[in-house]
C-alpha cells in the first residue's frame, strides 16, 4: 500500500503529481496513476521518492492525458522558465492571441481584425493527430525491476 507524504516533502514536480491524484475521485495511488498514463510504475515511484525526475516525453504523456499543462510540467520539473515558456498548442494560441490583445501599436479596429482573422485561422485547423512518444532507454529497466509502491 502506498504510504504518502506531506505536500512539502515532495519535490515540486512530485508535488504537482501527488497533488493531481489526491485530487481524482476516487484518489489514485502511484501505479494507477502510472497505468493511465502509460508510464512504467517504477519510473513514477523514482519521481515520487525524488530519486529521478520525469523526462520531457513522460511529462508530454502526462500533459495529453491530464487537464495538466505541458507549461506547468515544465516549469515544474526545470526544464524551462518563465523567460523560455514551452507551450503547447492550445497554449500558443492563448499566448499569441493575448500579446494581440494587449499590443499598443494597434488600432482597435487593427486588433479587431488581427483578432478575428486568428481565431478563424485557429477554428480551421485540424485536430491534433494523437502521435506515440517514443519509448525511452529507461522504460524497459523500470519495468524489469518490478515495482515499488513506497512513495
Amino acid at each position: 500500500m502506498a504510504r504518502w507524504r506531506s505536500l512539502e516533502e515532495y519535490t515540486p514536480i512530485a508535488r504537482l503529481l501527488v497533488e493531481y491524484m489526491w485530487a481524482q475521485r476516487p484518489p489514485l495511488l502511484p501505479s494507477q496513476f502510472a497505468e493511465q498514463m502509460g508510464i512504467p510504475k517504477q519510473a513514477v515511484s523514482r519521481w515520487l521518492s525524488a530519486q529521478a525526475d520525469p523526462d520531457p516525453a513522460h511529462l508530454v504523456r502526462i500533459a495529453q492525458r491530464t487537464p495538466l499543462r505541458l507549461l506547468d510540467l515544465f516549469l515544474t520539473a526545470g526544464y524551462t522558465t518563465p523567460d523560455y515558456p514551452i507551450f503547447d498548442r492550445a497554449g500558443a494560441w492563448e499566448l499569441v492571441l493575448e500579446r494581440v490583445r494587449v499590443a499598443d501599436t494597434l488600432t482597435d479596429e487593427q486588433r479587431a481584425s488581427i483578432i478575428t482573422a486568428l481565431e478563424a485561422l485557429q477554428a480551421a485547423e485540424p485536430a491534433p493527430s494523437s502521435i506515440p512518444i517514443p519509448a525511452t532507454a529507461n522504460e524497459g529497466a523500470d519495468e524489469e525491476q518490478g515495482e515499488d509502491e513506497e512513495t
